[in-house]
């Protein structure tokens, strides 16, 4: 068992789960061990990510300074990912965006292209929607097929449950599909030749 963090008297210490806003920091009281309840909350603002606030004052000299840390997560609903990710991911649009920042080499570069409205002529109309993600899916065998197979494992995730199979539209196994199956067949290939 680890040994509980008091808080010292010249220390004023404030966080909050990352979820959460600014305005839901709570002060943990000193000469007690850090404890804070931020009440009922959706199961998706549930995360191991705190952020801290501490502001230390001796005589006359006060500093502040802010971090964030990820601590363990006791007792969090055994389905915490999945709730999350289905709480992130609303439609298959919203899963093509999310599937093409899997697979970006440069996720700042592609964020701009994200930013850029559907119907102005860009790769998200709906007539082209889903080139781009065989372009990334394209790129990715040659570079890193490991994100072809997490894009994979998310997929099988999502078709787990009612909600997840309605926003993974039918066209995305025809492009998926094939590729994963190369991305399984080089790492068969890989392993019998050592």
């Amino acid at each position: 068992m680890r040994e509980p963090v008091i808080v010292d008297s010249r220390v004023r210490l404030r966080c909050r789960p990352v979820s959460l806003s600014a305005g839901d920091m709570v002060v943990i009281p000193t000469g007690t061990p850090v404890a804070a309840d931020f009440g009922e909350r959706a199961e998706e603002s549930i995360t191991s990510f705190f952020a801290f606030e501490a502001t230390a004052r001796v005589g006359t000299v006060e500093k502040c300074c802010a971090f964030v840390v990820n601590v363990p997560l006791d007792g969090a609903p055994a389905d915490r990912k999945e709730r999350v990710l289905r709480s992130l991911l609303k439609d298959s649009k919203t899963l093509l965006r999310y599937l093409l920042l899997l697979l970006a080499d440069d996720p700042e570069a592609m964020f701009q292209d994200l930013r850029v409205p559907a119907d102005n002529g860009s790769a998200w109309s709906a007539d082209g929607e889903w080139m781009p993600l065989l372009e990334q899916l394209l790129r990715a065998v040659d570079r890193s097929p490991e994100r072809v197979e997490q894009v994979q494992r998310l997929i099988d995730e999502l078709r787990r449950t009612p909600e997840g199979q309605q926003i993974v539209p039918p066209a995305l196994d025809s492009i998926l599909g094939p590729i994963s199956r190369v991305c399984q067949e080089m790492r068969s290939s890989k392993a019998a030749s050592r």
